[in-house]
């Protein structure tokens, strides 16, 4: 396997001009179900905790973001490397509240342009990316249920053009209760309403009085069409209110950062990620914001659990970044044009992780 990620390395060195930060980006993915029960994402696992605060792992998936749709399915995505054919395939996936797992949309190396779990009441899919080559550019698609694709951001001929290789979004989307839609990179959160228009909500120079030098990933909105986002940065987590006031919700403490949130009956849920060593387990937690501000950890995923993979169906997904994702995380400009280098870089700390949590099992 390694030799072929070095392989692939080589093959493509003559494409890159300089890769910042190699570390692999967190996962953004919280979604809290009907029953209270809770998922999360480290990238390597998808951790379940029921409303005991235990916590199962409940599948080997290398998952960037959940969302729970209107008849109480979680749905999420999954990424997949194969080495020995050194193919990358996507998925959709659903649980249902009964914890049965089936697949939407099964592994492909060709996904629909356009299509994602972010679904609206008409069964159009949005899908917000961005380039790889250099200038960078954002760009939002639209899939109509007829499976008609148009551009709603973006340069239209670069977005159409694009291959989609993942089918994650650009580090977060959210619908407010009334079917409008956000959408976010790293400093700026758009809004695109019903009839499809879209404008910018917030940006860095609105928010760099309150969170200078910001990394936003994540997103939910609340029942009064409050918007909240995690700041990996500054540790902080936002709240917009629809007057695009900014507040500051929760701060995460020494060696946590937040990366996901999750709004359910008057509670914020927060997904934080630890500060570990190279090479170690990625270790997780969930905060809960009440609606009278305390906040209280609900569970830690990643430490000492050694319990089996509740869900049968599992797949061993070996994680890669693609189109910038790493880059949000240090906050620092990537100008590698070489897409499978990112992903072997992703793979070789997946796979390390994986290694170590195998040892530490038979220990």
């Amino acid at each position: 396997m390694k030799s072929n990620i070095l392989r692939l390395i080589f093959i493509f060195a003559g494409s890159l001009i300089f890769v910042s930060e190699a570390s692999a980006h967190p996962a953004w993915a919280i979604v809290v179900d009907d029953k209270n029960q809770i998922y999360i994402s480290d990238l390597v696992k998808i951790w379940k905790i029921d409303t005991s605060g235990e916590v199962s792992a409940f599948s080997e998936r290398h998952t960037h973001e959940m969302t729970l749709s209107k008849d109480g399915n979680i749905l999420g995505e999954e990424l997949h490397y194969e080495p020995s054919s050194q193919k990358y395939t996507a998925a959709l996936w659903r649980i249902t509240p009964n914890g049965e797992f089936s697949y939407i949309l099964a592994p492909t190396e060709t996904p629909p342009k356009g299509i994602s779990i972010w679904k609206n009441a008409g069964g159009a899919t949005y899908y917000f990316g961005q380039t790889e080559i250099e200038p960078r550019e954002n760009f939002l698609l639209k899939r109509s249920a007829k499976g008609d694709v148009k551009v709603l951001l973006g340069d239209e001929q670069k977005a159409m053009n694009h291959r989609q290789i993942v089918l994650y979004s650009f580090a977060g989307m959210a619908f407010a209760p009334d079917g409008s839609l956000f959408v976010k990179n790293g400093t700026t959160i758009w809004k695109v309403t019903l009839d499809d228009r879209v404008s910018v909500f917030v940006d860095q120079p609105q928010m760099s009085a309150i969170v200078p030098n910001m990394t936003l990933y994540g997103l939910t909105v609340d029942a009064e069409n409050n918007v909240y986002t995690a700041d990996f940065t500054n540790k902080k987590v936002l709240k917009i209110a629809p007057d695009k006031k900014i507040s500051i919700v929760a701060q995460s403490e020494k060696d946590w950062s937040p990366t996901g949130v999750y709004y359910k009956n008057k509670n914020l849920y927060v997904l934080e990620n630890k500060t570990v060593s190279s090479g170690s387990n990625p270790i997780s937690r969930v905060q809960k914001v009440g609606f009278d501000g305390k906040v209280s950890t609900v569970a830690t995923s990643g430490e000492n659990q050694s319990t089996p993979l509740i869900n049968s169906n599992q797949q061993n997904s070996s994680g890669l970044v693609t189109q910038n994702q790493a880059d949000e995380q240090s906050g620092k400009p990537c100008a590698a044009v070489g897409l499978m280098i990112a992903a072997s870089i992703c793979l070789i700390a997946s796979e390390t992780r994986k290694t170590n949590g195998n040892k530490r099992l038979k220990n």
